[in-house]
């Protein structure tokens, strides 16, 4: 479902955002619902998609659409939506993304500890490519509340590993995600 929270913008002060939690999880007028509301009220928008293969293959076989072809059509996919995961990200996902001008929300520690992945996929860095801002999120991390230094630790090792290349996100990417450089919203 759909819900209103607090979110602090750059200024200090407290304003709303809508979040639909899992795109696989909401019905096609719930999106649209929550686009319009949005834009409605001009507020920044949340979802968490493109997760791992897994998810994908189901929202196509649930849905019969991919979830960007979903979201694109809601009117979900725009500057004030932020994506969490979307490790998984196809291309023509990326594609999409870039157009629209989503910001992703890169939760490399959760993403690691529940197995998703993602990094293999190389779908961050092709972002980061495609000029698609991204920040570093914690959306989960079992037994810990991780620091700014761990999310970005975690992001750089898991990339790393993943493509066995020192070089496959770089400090200064990772320093850009963090400070949430180039964020429109």
């Amino acid at each position: 479902g759909a819900w209103l929270s607090d979110n602090v913008s750059a200024d200090g002060l407290v304003s709303g955002l809508v979040s639909a939690v899992e795109t696989i999880a909401c019905s096609d007028e719930l999106l649209a619902g929550i686009a319009k509301l949005a834009a409605d009220f001009d507020v920044p928008i949340h979802i968490h998609s493109h997760i791992t293969d897994a998810s994908d293959r189901a929202h196509l076989e649930v849905y019969g659409r991919t979830a960007t072809e979903r979201l694109r059509e809601s009117g979900f996919l725009s500057e004030r939506c932020v994506a969490m995961h979307v490790g998984n990200a196809k291309t023509g996902d990326i594609e999409a993304f870039a157009e629209t001008g989503i910001t992703v929300n890169h939760n490399a520690l959760g993403n690691a500890m529940f197995g998703f992945a993602t990094a293999q996929h190389r779908a961050i860095p092709a972002m980061i490519e495609a000029g698609i801002p991204i920040v570093l999120g914690s959306d989960y991390a079992p037994s810990m509340v991780p620091t700014p230094f761990d999310a970005m630790h975690a992001a750089l090792a898991m990339h790393r590993e993943a493509v066995g290349a020192d070089n496959a996100l770089t400090l200064e990417q990772v320093i850009a995600m963090a400070t949430n450089a180039g964020v429109a919203v």
